[in-house]
C-alpha cells in the first residue's frame, strides 16, 4: 500500500491538473463562443443586405407598373394616334424595366411560394397586355368608349400585380425583421451563456484550489480516514463476492430447472405430433414428416387429421423459437384439432376461427409473436389449400417436373390482426395417383453453411426430383441428409420441418 504522503501528492497533482484543464477548456469555449457570435452577426448582416436588395427590386417593379398605369390613364384622353403610339412605346420600355427587375429578384434565391407569386403575376400582366392591344385598336378606330373600357380592365390587372408586390415586400420585410430579432435574441442568450459558463468555470477552479489547501493542511486525518474506508470497502467487496457467488449458484440451478422444463416441452411437442401408426392408416395417402427444433423446444407446427371423409394437413411456423414459440405451437395444435372435431370443414371459415383464437390468446399473453399457417384439405383426388405459408412443391407422376404453388395471396399471418377474413382465399388442384407434394418451413431454405450460403428452394427442388422414385420415407431421409451436409458444422438457427405427401 502507498504511503500517506504519496497519496496526498497524487491527489493534489490530480486536482491541480484538473484546474488547469478546466481553465484551458474555459478559454477554448469562450473563443469558440465568440467566433460563433461573430459568424452569426456576419450571417445576419448578409440577410439584411439581401433583404434590402430584394426590396429594391420589388420597388422597381412596383414603380414600373404604377408608371404604366399612369400612362394608361393618360392614353384615355389622347386623340392623336401618334401620341398613342408614343404612349405605347413608353409602356413597352417600362415593361422592359419591370422584366429586368423581376429577373434580378428571381436570382436572389426566393422561396417556392414567392417564385409562384411572380409566375402568377406574369400571367396576370399577360392578360393585361391583351387588353392593351384592344385599346390601341380602339383608339385607332376612334372608339374612345371601348378603349376606355379596356384600359380600365388593364388597370385592374396591373393593380392586382401592384398589390401582390406590395404584399411580397411586406412579407419579405417581416421575415427579415424576425430574422434580425431572433438573431439578436440568440446573440444575447449566447453572450449570457458564455458569461455564465465563464463564472462557473472560475468558481469550480477556485473551489478546487481551496480543496487543495484543505487537503494539504489536514493530510494526516484525511489519509487515515481514506485508508480506513479502503479497508471497509475491501471487506464489503469480499462480502459482495460471496453474495454474487451464491447468486451464480442459484442461477445455475434456475438454468438447470429451465432446461428441464424445455426438455419436458420438447417431449410434449413430440408426443402430440402424428404418430407413424396414424400416418400409415390414412387412406390413399402416404406421408413422411418430421419436425426438428433449433433448441430444446421449437415453434414449427404440422399435423395430419382425418375427419368427415377429409384429410387435413396443416403446417405452420411461429416467429422465433424457444419456450414461448413452442407454447404457441401447442396452442395452435389444440385449436386446430378442436375445430376439426367440431365439424368445421370450410377452409376459409376454419382459418378465420383459428386466427381469432390465436389473436385473443397472444393478446392475453402480451406476446408480439405470430405465425404463418397453411391448411390443406384432401378429398376425392382434390387438394384445397388455404392460408399463407412457404411455397408448395408439387411433382406430377407423368411429368416429373417441379410445380411451385405460391400461397402469399391465400391468407395472412395468424395473430397479427383480429379479423383476416378479407385476406383468406382457397386454391384447388387435382391430386391423382403417383403425384407428390412437399410442405416445409423456412428453416430449410434459410439454413446456412459457414460461408453464409442458404440452402434455398432451388436446391430443395433438385433433391426432390433426384429422389422422386424413392418411397416417401427414404426420400425424406435423403433430403434431410443433404440439408445437414450443406449446414455441416454451422449453427442451426431455426426449426426444420419437412412433410412429403404422395397419392398411392
Amino acid at each position: 500500500m502507498q504511503s500517506p504522503q504519496n497519496l496526498i501528492r497524487r491527489y493534489v497533482a490530480v486536482i491541480v491538473g484538473g484546474t488547469i484543464i478546466i481553465i484551458a477548456l474555459l478559454s477554448m469555449t469562450t473563443k469558440l463562443g465568440l467566433d460563433n457570435l461573430n459568424a452569426l452577426n456576419e450571417s445576419l448582416r448578409t440577410v439584411v443586405q439581401q433583404n434590402n436588395i430584394r426590396a429594391k427590386y420589388i420597388d422597381q417593379m412596383r414603380s414600373a407598373i404604377q408608371s404604366r398605369m399612369l400612362l394608361l390613364h393618360t392614353a384615355i384622353h389622347l386623340d392623336d394616334p401618334f401620341e398613342v403610339e408614343d404612349v405605347w412605346e413608353q409602356y413597352s420600355l417600362l415593361a422592359g424595366q419591370f422584366i429586368k427587375a423581376r429577373e434580378n429578384l428571381y436570382k436572389m434565391g426566393l422561396t417556392e411560394h414567392q417564385k409562384q407569386q411572380l409566375r402568377d403575376q406574369r400571367k396576370t400582366l399577360a392578360k393585361a397586355q391583351t387588353f392593351l392591344d384592344k385599346v390601341l385598336n380602339a383608339i385607332r378606330a376612334g372608339d374612345k368608349k371601348t378603349a376606355s373600357a379596356f384600359i380600365l380592365k388593364a388597370q385592374a390587372k396591373n393593380k392586382l400585380v401592384t398589390n401582390g408586390l406590395f404584399g411580397m415586400k411586406n412579407l419579405q420585410q417581416a421575415i427579415a425583421e424576425k430574422a434580425v430579432s431572433d438573431s439578436a435574441k440568440a446573440m444575447r442568450q449566447a453572450r449570457t451563456s458564455i458569461l455564465s459558463l465563464t463564472m462557473v468555470m472560475v468558481v469550480i477552479a477556485l473551489i478546487l484550489l481551496v480543496i487543495v489547501v484543505l487537503i494539504i493542511t489536514r493530510q494526516g486525518k484525511k489519509v487515515t480516514s481514506l485508508l480506513q474506508e479502503l479497508e471497509d470497502l475491501n471487506i464489503g467487496l469480499e462480502q459482495e463476492v460471496i453474495v454474487r457467488t451464491e447468486e451464480l449458484l442459484n442461477s445455475r440451478e434456475e438454468n438447470a430447472r429451465m432446461g428441464a422444463e424445455l426438455a419436458v416441452t420438447h417431449q410434449l411437442q413430440q408426443m402430440i405430433l402424428p404418430s407413424q401408426t396414424e400416418l400409415r392408416e390414412l387412406p390413399e395417402l402416404t406421408i413422411a414428416a418430421k419436425m426438428s427444433p433449433a433448441e430444446e423446444a421449437g415453434g414449427d407446427y404440422y399435423d395430419v387429421l382425418q375427419y368427415n371423409q377429409q384429410i387435413l394437413i396443416g403446417v405452420g411456423d411461429v416467429t422465433g423459437h424457444g419456450l414461448e414459440s413452442s407454447a404457441i405451437m401447442l396452442m395452435v395444435q389444440t385449436a386446430v384439432r378442436t375445430l376439426a372435431v367440431s365439424g368445421e370443414t370450410h377452409p376459409e371459415q376454419f382459418l378465420a376461427l383459428l386466427n381469432t383464437v390465436i389473436y385473443d390468446n397472444l393478446k392475453r399473453m402480451d406476446s408480439y409473436r405470430n405465425l404463418t399457417f397453411m391448411l390443406s384439405h384432401y378429398q376425392d383426388n382434390v387438394l384445397t389449400f388455404c392460408g399463407q405459408h412457404e411455397e408448395i412443391l408439387l411433382v406430377r407422376k407423368d411429368t416429373h417436373k417441379i410445380e411451385q404453388i405460391d400461397t402469399i395471396d391465400l391468407g395472412f399471418p395468424l395473430g397479427l390482426e383480429e379479423n383476416i377474413d378479407a385476406f383468406l382465399h382457397t386454391q384447388q388442384i387435382d391430386f391423382s395417383a403417383g403425384d407428390t407434394f412437399i410442405l416445409y418451413t423456412d428453416g430449410i431454405p434459410e439454413a446456412e453453411n459457414s460461408a453464409g450460403e442458404f440452402y434455398g428452394v432451388e436446391r430443395l427442388g433438385k433433391q426432390v426430383l433426384k429422389h422422386i422414385e424413392q418411397p416417401v420415407a427414404v426420400m425424406h431421409e435423403l433430403i434431410i441428409a443433404d440439408l445437414h451436409k450443406h449446414i455441416n458444422n454451422h449453427k442451426i438457427f431455426d426449426d426444420i420441418t419437412l412433410l412429403i405427401i404422395r397419392h398411392n
